[in-house]
Formats: C-alpha cells, sequence, structure tokens
C-alpha cells in the first residue's frame, strides 16, 4: 500500500482514484496475457464459404423477377397483339392471367358465366365476390365480353 500512497501523492489522486487505475492498468495486463498466450494457442475457427448459398439466392431472385416481367409483358402482348381477352369464351388459365385474378377468382367467374349462360357486360364483373371497383378498373381495358 506504501505503494499506492506515493502513486496517489505525487500525480495528486485520491486514494480510491489510484486503486482504480491500478485496477484498470492490471486488467488490461491480464487481457494482453492472456491473448498472447491462450488464444493463439486455440484452433484457428472454420471459416464457411456461402459462395454456393449465394449463387442459390441470386439465381432464385433472377426467376422471381423473371417470372414477373414475364406476367406484365404477357398481359401487355394480350392488349397489343391478341386483343382483349373475352369473359364469356376464356379459360381458367386465361382468366389467371389477368392482373389480381388468382384461380379462385377465375373459378368464380367461371361460375357465375354457367349460372348466368353468359355474362352480358363487362360491370356483371363487380358482382363477382373478389373483384371490387378497384381490380375492376385494373381489368377494363383487358377485358371484353362478345358472344
Amino acid at each position: 500500500m506504501k505503494f499506492l500512497e506515493n502513486i496517489h501523492q505525487k500525480i495528486g489522486f485520491t486514494k480510491n482514484e489510484s486503486i482504480i487505475i491500478l485496477f484498470l492498468v492490471v486488467t488490461l495486463l491480464l487481457g494482453i496475457v492472456a491473448k498472447l498466450f491462450l488464444y493463439d494457442s486455440l484452433p484457428p475457427k472454420k471459416s464457411f464459404d456461402y459462395a454456393e448459398e449465394e449463387r442459390q439466392f441470386e439465381e432464385l431472385s433472377a426467376n422471381e423477377a423473371l417470372d414477373t416481367v414475364a406476367e406484365i409483358a404477357s398481359v401487355e402482348m394480350q392488349k397489343t397483339t391478341q386483343g382483349k381477352i373475352n369473359v364469356n369464351t376464356a379459360t381458367l388459365e386465361q382468366l389467371m392471367q389477368l392482373p389480381g385474378i388468382g384461380k379462385s377468382v377465375a373459378q368464380r367467374i367461371l361460375d357465375y358465366r354457367m349460372e348466368n349462360t353468359k355474362i352480358h357486360s363487362i360491370e356483371e364483373l363487380l358482382e363477382i365476390k373478389g373483384i371490387g371497383q378497384r381490380k375492376f378498373e385494373k381489368l377494363k381495358p383487358l377485358v371484353e365480353v362478345n358472344e
């Protein structure tokens, strides 16, 4: 303790401050010793190569983006080259190509068409569960009602 008293007299620290500084210095020295002697003797950690997982992720992401682009392109092609989809003659698959129309809504359109012999106007689509005003506005330029 004589050592601590000499330090706090020369530097001007109180006894408690000198104890804290000594504790920090000893902790630092123990950390350095542990790093030099203990951690260097441990076997190195195995690193994992994520290249294959990254490649698979990129491939799946690209495929999903292509699917979305393909869907948009097919709807655009229908509008420009083939004209509109006739809801009175369209198949389940053709109806499912329309934006926002899944298998269940497409089946409801077919069921409605069967129950009512045919769809007389595009506005009748609003009577089908799953087709609201917003979805109808998206469908309106893509569909037609011909006999």
